[in-house]
């Protein structure tokens, strides 16, 4: 018999270095390539799911805090009630300088004509105007010069510049962003509910966040 057959298990005739190869070496190979290939596709599934399920969110700067929306409301209706002040003195001044030069040039006359009627109309022109502009340079002034209006102050809040890492507010930009608030009012406001940074839509504009105060 030939040496390679002897000494077998079972007595049986099989190739020592066959057998020990080919059951062993391709069933290992096909369970290496079996689990490294389910391995890869389920650790490629959970990768995915992870990176669905958690998306990245934009953070503020280190050490500043966003300001909560409640805060914001109510530094917002303080503000309001010092710029009714304003615009009522504002207003009051303006309506009344109108006026008092309206009749000084109508004179006895029961008409409005001439000089007078453009002195009225100038005058409503310039009311509006400053209905306007004052709580414009109001917010605009305050933030640019101290990065907060009076209602911010007493809440603890400050408007920081994202661009420079938390500093005052660029005037540049900061105008841009009055303006939208201006137009837009609490429209522009709605957009804190859920903006990673709570940012309104003039902070975007702007480059700013509002930011819990030292």
């Amino acid at each position: 018999m030939d040496p390679s057959y002897q000494n077998q298990p079972g007595g049986q005739g099989w190739p020592q270095q066959g057998h020990g190869q080919y059951p062993q070496d391709h069933a290992q190979q096909g369970y290496g390539q079996y689990q490294q290939g389910q391995y890869q596709q389920g650790y490629g599934q959970y990768q995915q799911g992870y990176g669905y399920a958690h998306q990245p969110q934009e953070q503020l700067p280190p050490g500043l805090y966003a300001a909560e929306a409640d805060k914001r409301l109510f530094a917002a209706l303080i503000d309001a009630a010092i710029m009714m002040v304003i615009l009522f003195l504002a207003i009051g001044v303006t309506l009344g300088l109108t006026m008092a030069l309206t009749f000084a040039m109508a004179g006895d006359s029961q008409e409005l004509t001439g000089g007078a009627a453009v002195v009225l109309v100038v005058g409503i022109v310039l009311t509006y105007a400053v209905a306007f502009l004052a709580p414009f340079l109001y917010r605009w002034l305050s933030h640019t010069r101290k990065g907060r209006t009076l209602g911010k102050r007493m809440l603890g809040l400050r408007v920081v510049n994202l661009e420079t890492g938390g500093g005052l507010p660029a005037k540049g930009r900061t105008f841009v962003r009055e303006l939208v608030y201006c137009l837009l009012g609490w429209i522009s406001c709605l957009w804190i509910l859920w903006d990673p940074r709570k940012q309104a839509l003039h902070d975007k504009v702007g480059s700013t966040a509002v930011v819990v105060s030292d």
